[in-house]
């Protein structure tokens, strides 16, 4: 499940930073891809910000799911410190919300 978070960070970066694209192109892409309805979801720039630091900061490849966990529930607690309005989830859903292919 968490490796495809991986995968699907990934390859929005591909599809963003490699095609030449058009408004017809970018809508057929974020009907299909699971990767750019992520990067739609409301809760996308904390899902980003999770995954550019997993990934990204810690200059690592893949990161086990209980690593991930944690990076979102220090995210999620430096956002609640400072009043930020939040659903209110444990990190856990958050996950299991994001690594679902269907949702967006």
């Amino acid at each position: 499940m968490f490796r495809l978070l991986c995968v699907l960070f990934c390859r929005a970066q591909l599809i963003l930073a490699v095609r030449i694209v058009n408004h017809a192109d970018l809508t057929l892409q974020f009907q299909q891809s699971a990767s750019l309805r992520l990067l739609q979801a409301r809760n996308a720039p904390l899902a980003l910000s999770v995954l550019f630091t997993a990934f990204k900061r810690e200059h690592s490849p893949s990161i086990n799911e209980s690593r991930l966990r944690a990076l979102l529930e220090a995210e999620l607690a430096e956002l609640s410190d400072a009043s930020e309005p939040l659903a209110g989830k444990p990190a856990k859903d958050y996950l299991v919300e994001w690594a679902d292919p269907f949702h967006g």
